[in-house]
């Protein structure tokens, strides 16, 4: 960092301040030379500092207008008094609001860190100081609203010393205003003390959100009396347990998120009725073998999602809960989906996603959801065919179907049907050779088609690209549509309303037909990449409408247009922004 930087006497805002190494780096101690800093500073490799003292004359405690603090080491610096000391020394102004410290090396922090003077603080964050045994008490600072504890590789205990500094009177009451708490990569984190004082354990009043993420060895009961939360989440807590008679926060959760929970965790909620929960996220779960009774007899669950759970096979009996707006399954390759005879009773479902699951899925009658508005499945490898089961306009507006290897047809499907459709994604369905009957809905705004399949034998003019007059985005990828991009340039049937071409990793394609794209009057961007064996581009029949050229990863065509060499830029000048693997040229 320029040592000059300290003559700048008036100077407000300094983002970061990197402290040099002696003897020719900039010092902590010229800091004193910036008396109006105020909003953030972030002060880097606090390791390079060798006397304390200096950490000192920085007088930071009296720069009353900084508002937000990060004292951070650059890496993991050994227990020392030096390193205790630099931090006491750095202690800041009470007025401040937000304090981030992270790679500090001692065993303990100075007592400033979580002094109840601090009645300003509203966000602190302490990560990756792998030598503290102790935490401060951060229960005593009044105004704390968020709090996020990481990275304590020898924390063994939260205990009394985590919500105040000394025995206190039974009316006190830590963290008063702690709306937000997160505990993370706490590898030897065992236990989870709780606050008695008078009968109050885990007195936080205003906790809404709660997330325990990759504590392995943390064990025993899960927290009572919270009575304002409503989001937990937790990860790879897998000792972790809970007993449905403690859980007296449950009742006002409205998401929950659990991933690589194991059965005992779980367990706790089977008791329950969750009348409030709204949002259930269950992931990773290798022993789970059906889903919490809680979702039974739910009113009020809006987003259920299921993902990497190898051993789950079905859903309950008697179903979901009606009020289901969004569901998504991916990776529970043994679960069955839901039988089509209950589909009308799930008349709230928006958003439905199936990725690498439900086998036994081979036909999808679309309109059996009565709302469903988005559909995307994604390596369903059983399904044959979608159907319509009546002859009225779904609400359907996005329709995305990939890696379906057994997809052949999609004929029963009448185009009328599709009438709200404005997104539609057809990707690596090698078997499919029908489009819906009457080609493709002229409502769509977007539609992709990547990978090989068997629909190039459907004469190009019976798509219905023609009457696509709302069409913005284009877009084709993989190998195997080569020829459909040509003929439909060759025969111009894209339509003017385009904004967007997007062609994508298609290696066969050896040049673009310039009469297809010099009648798009609206075409504003062209994107090529992964076409290793195109070699040129219509440069005279390129619409003056095209704002940006992007080309990345074609080697034939980026050694055409190689600035170095220049022969071809000047052919395509009049495009105001031409990027070639990622650098932006001027003709």
């Amino acid at each position: 960092m320029p040592t000059q930087v300290t003559k700048l006497q008036n100077l407000q805002s300094l983002s970061t301040f990197i402290v040099g190494k002696q003897p020719n780096g900039l010092q902590i101690k010229e800091l004193k030379g910036l008396p109006c800093l105020q909003g953030k500073l972030s002060i880097l490799n606090l390791q390079n500092i060798v006397d304390s003292r200096d950490a000192l004359e920085a007088n930071l405690k009296n720069r009353e207008k900084i508002e937000e603090l990060v004292l951070e080491w650059n890496c993991d610096v050994e227990d020392s008094q030096t390193v205790k000391d630099v931090l006491g020394m750095l202690q800041p102004s009470t007025n401040l609001k937000r304090l981030t410290i992270k790679h500090y090396g001692g065993t303990s922090f100075p007592v400033w860190v979580g002094n109840l003077s601090f009645i300003n603080i509203t966000f602190l964050c302490v990560r990756d100081c792998k030598n503290c045994v102790l935490l401060p008490p951060f229960g005593e600072l009044p105004s704390l609203n968020e709090l996020s504890i990481g990275g304590m590789g020898l924390l063994h205990t939260i205990g009394r010393e985590f919500y105040c500094s000394k025995l206190k009177s039974p009316s006190f009451q830590p963290f008063l205003s702690l709306k937000i708490l997160i505990f993370q990569n706490m590898p030897i984190w065992e236990e989870w003390i709780q606050f008695d004082c008078e009968g109050a354990k885990f007195p936080f009043p205003q906790l809404k959100s709660l997330s325990l993420h990759d504590c392995p060895m943390l064990k025993g009961d899960m927290p009572d009396n919270l009575p304002s939360l409503t989001n937990v989440s937790i990860s790879n807590c897998k000792q972790l347990e809970a007993k449905s008679t403690t859980l007296q926060w449950i009742t006002s959760i409205q998401e929950l998120n659990i991933e690589r929970g194991e059965q005992g965790l779980l367990r706790a909620f089977d008791d329950l009725s969750l009348d409030s929960l709204e949002s259930l996220t269950i992931e990773n779960c290798d022993s789970l073998q059906s889903l919490p009774r809680m979702t039974m007899g739910n009113h009020c669950l809006q987003m259920l999602s299921l993902k990497d759970i190898p051993s789950i096979m079905s859903f309950p009996i008697d179903g979901l809960p009606t009020s289901l707006q969004r569901l998504e399954i991916e990776n529970c390759e043994k679960l069955e989906f839901l039988p089509q005879e209950s589909w009308q009773n799930y008349p709230s479902l928006e958003d439905l996603r199936i990725d690498n699951s439900c086998p036994s899925l081979k036909s999808f009658p679309l309109g059996c959801f009565p709302k469903l508005r988005r559909l995307r499945i994604d390596r369903c490898h059983n399904l044959e065919a979608f159907t319509h089961v009546g002859g009225y306009a779904l609400p359907l507006e996005s329709f995305w179907v990939q890696s379906c290897d057994k997809l052949r047809s999609m004929s029963e499907v009448h185009v009328d049907s599709l009438a709200n459709l404005q997104c539609f994604w057809l990707s690596s369905v090698s078997k499919l050779e029908s489009l819906p009957e009457g080609g493709l809905p002229s409502n769509l705004r977007s539609f992709t088609i990547g990978g090989y399949n068997e629909l190039s034998s459907i004469p190009i003019q019976d798509w219905g690209f023609q009457r696509l007059t709302s069409l913005s985005l284009f877009a084709v990828m993989n190998n195997g549509n080569e020829s459909i991009l040509h003929n439909l340039l060759k025969n111009q049937l894209l339509p003017t309303s385009l904004v967007c071409i997007d062609i994508e990793c298609v290696s066969n394609l050896k040049l673009l037909e310039g009469k297809g794209l010099q009648h798009l009057t609206s075409l504003e961007e062209l994107s090529i990449y992964g076409c290793e064996n195109l070699e040129s581009l219509p440069e005279d029949a390129l619409p003056s409408s095209l704002l940006l050229l992007a080309i990345s990863c074609c080697p034939k065509l980026e050694e055409r247009y190689d600035y170095e060499r220049g022969k071809h830029l000047s052919k395509i000048a009049h495009i105001p922004t031409i990027r070639i693997n990622y650098e932006y040229y001027d003709p």
